[in-house]
Parts: C-alpha cells; structure tokens; sequence
C-alpha cells in the first residue's frame, strides 16, 4: 500500500517494475538472506547431521562412562565397603545380631556390585575377567539404570545409607 502511494502507479506493469527495482537494492535484508541462501545448502545441511550424530555418541558415551577421577574414587569406595561389610557380617553373624548381619550382608554384595561395576572402567584387574564379565553381563541386563552415572550415583547413594 505505501509503494503504491508513493510512486502512484498507473498500471500493473509498472508495478511490478517498481517492486523489482526495489527488491534489486542493497539492503541489511537482502544481505542477510543473500548470506543464508549460502549457508543453508544441502551439503551444509548434510555434514550438520553427521556432526550432531557423532556429538550425540560422544554425549552418550559420556552420560555412560563418566569421569574417570570419579570412577577411581568410587571403585575405591566399592572396595572399602565390601571389606567392611564382609567384617561386618562377620561381626554381627558372631554377636548373634542376625538382622544386622543380613543388612551388611546385602551392603557386600552392593559394595562387590560397585566394584565390578567399576573396576573395568578403571582398567584394574581386581578380579578374574570371567567372573566380573558374566556379574556385569547380568547386572546391566537387570538393572539397567546402572549403564549411565547417575543411576550408579543412586547405587552408591542407598549403599553408603545402609552403611
């Protein structure tokens, strides 16, 4: 409507000449859409893809791996608390405390649990390589929450409770 004020056209082709020409001029718009035209190409398109799939594994082996500082502390954790425990059962099995017995019990295995959890990522060979991969095999399968760190730091958060 302004255009057609401005220049008070008399016909159509006019018009259209007058749009032109103006669509023809150097504005910030048309650099800016001069510049996306270039950017926003199906080989850009294609490489932004692969890179936003490789950076989703690199995230994803992170979620599941962690840091190694924390793994090395927490396998060390893992290892302080199945010794523990296992004095424990034992203490409590010859005080006659059955109850408490059972609890650390069920903290070994959870303290044993972390340990072979963690020891792999470690790269420590704490334990014979047939036993820790069948134990893991099975503890990834049923408790799956335990691939990714923050359903270990849940683990780790009810054993040091029970602890």
């Amino acid at each position: 409507k302004n255009l057609v004020r401005q220049y008070k056209p008399k016909t159509i082709l006019e018009l259209a000449t007058s749009i032109f020409i103006m669509s023809q001029e150097s504005t910030p718009l048309n650099e800016a859409a001069a510049i996306a035209n270039s950017l926003l190409t199906k080989e850009n398109a294609a490489h932004a893809a692969e890179y936003t799939k490789e950076q989703a594994k690199v995230l994803a082996q992170m979620m599941s791996d962690g840091n190694t500082s924390v793994r090395l502390l927490a396998l060390m954790g893992g290892i302080a608390m199945t010794v523990t425990s296992a004095l424990g059962v034992l203490n409590r099995f010859l005080g006659l405390n059955w109850i408490s017995a059972i609890v650390e019990f069920y903290t070994f295995i959870l303290g044993l649990s972390v340990v072979i959890l963690e020891a792999k990522s470690a790269k420590c060979r704490i334990l014979p390589e047939r036993w820790t991969a069948a134990w893991e095999a099975r503890i990834r399968k049923y408790a799956l929450f335990l691939s990714f760190v923050s359903g270990r730091g849940g683990l780790y958060f009810v054993a040091g409770a029970l602890q």
